[in-house]
């Protein structure tokens, strides 16, 4: 039996050779490796293109994108408030449920007329404003903060959650932050009154997060081998200056990833390479630069890449896993509650499981 089962086998064997055909099947990869090149060859045309543009040109050594940032609200704004008024459109819920004119939409964004977007000089009316009522810098104009470059600071300002100083300043003593609670005995602003690592909020109680506790993060026992960390860059505050021309010089001018040398090896990765970095949820392109100093199994990419600033739009936001935490919606208390920038649902990088691939 066993022998008639290897002669079937060797039959059958025999049978699916003969239906290949093998010149077709080498055609046929021919063709496909041809497209992928067309295609990647077509997208960094695009990307070149795109980064060498007229119109992506500096107009002046004050020009950077969140000047244009600005552009594209005036325009908005405009068109808001004419549509509106074409329309017949004009209350609807603003900010913190507060009525809001949309025919005023142009005339709220310039302070009633106050500054003209169209106006070149209008950036420097607009600093000029915030600069003199900053209680961090004094009556210091725009048009003097530039000459000097760099602008004294000679006090504080109000303490928040973000700038979190709640020091008072002395130009002659180092500055750090939290004085008043630490050496004033001021209560800290908790429900407590003080450092509070306790949130015995019912919410984190069902959660089981009323202490400080590690839990898995979403994909960490998914089938895709690397995992990607992040940090943050040495050449911007956040996505500020991420796209300065003088300071993509001191890196690779375009969003990098760091693979170690082992992983980068067997992928056939060189140092330089384009990768695609997948994983179920979607892909990205990014520049690849193989270090000794990151572990196997790591990826690094250091945050405030731009999406425009990567081949085909896409940057590594795009892949993460973002299920919400519900601890993240709890309220009720002071140092519970959504703020600018602070305490809102948002995306957790660490541990985001991908593999890749070189281009």
């Amino acid at each position: 039996m066993r022998g008639n089962r290897i002669g079937a086998k060797a039959v059958d064997t025999a049978l699916v050779e003969a239906a290949i055909d093998k010149a077709e099947v080498l055609e046929a990869l021919r063709a496909r490796v041809a497209a992928d090149l067309g295609r990647a060859e077509s997208a960094q045309r695009e990307t070149v293109r795109g980064a060498t543009h007229e119109e992506a040109k500096p107009e002046n050594d004050k020009d950077t994108r969140a000047l244009e940032a600005t552009y594209l609200a005036r325009g908005l704004a405009e068109r808001v408030a004419i549509r509106a008024k074409e329309r017949g459109v004009a209350s609807v819920r603003g900010l913190r449920d507060r009525p809001f004119d949309l025919t005023g939409a142009y005339d709220h964004y310039t302070s009633g007329g106050r500054y003209d977007p169209h106006d070149p000089a209008d950036p420097i009316q607009l600093m000029d404003d915030v600069l003199r009522a900053s209680p961090s810098i004094g009556n210091v104009g725009a048009e003097e903060a530039l000459r000097l470059g760099a602008v004294p600071v000679i006090g504080t300002a109000r303490p928040t959650p973000i700038y979190a100083t709640s020091s008072d300043y002395d130009p002659k003593d180092t500055y750090w932050p939290h004085r008043w609670f630490v050496e004033d005995k001021v209560a800290w602003p908790t429900l407590t009154g003080r450092q509070q690592f306790y949130i015995d909020h019912p919410w984190y109680l069902e959660a089981g997060e009323e202490l400080p506790v590690h839990k898995d993060p979403p994909g960490a026992r998914s089938r895709f081998p690397l995992r990607i960390n992040g940090g943050h860059t040495r050449w911007s505050i956040h996505a500020q200056w991420r796209d300065d021309q003088l300071m993509l010089q001191q890196q690779r001018g375009e969003p990098v990833m760091y693979i170690s040398a082992e992983d980068a090896g067997a992928r056939g990765i060189d140092d330089a390479d384009d990768v695609v970095v997948f994983n179920d949820i979607d892909s990205f392109r990014i520049h690849a630069k193989v270090s000794p100093a990151v572990q196997p199994g790591q990826l690094i990419i250091y945050h405030a890449w731009e999406n425009y600033q990567f081949a085909e739009g896409k940057g590594f936001q795009n892949l993460i896993p973002s299920p919400i935490n519900p601890v993240e919606l709890a309220g009720g208390q002071y140092h519970l509650r959504p703020m600018a920038i602070c305490l809102q649902p948002g995306q957790f990088d660490r541990d985001t499981r991908v593999d890749v691939r070189k281009v």
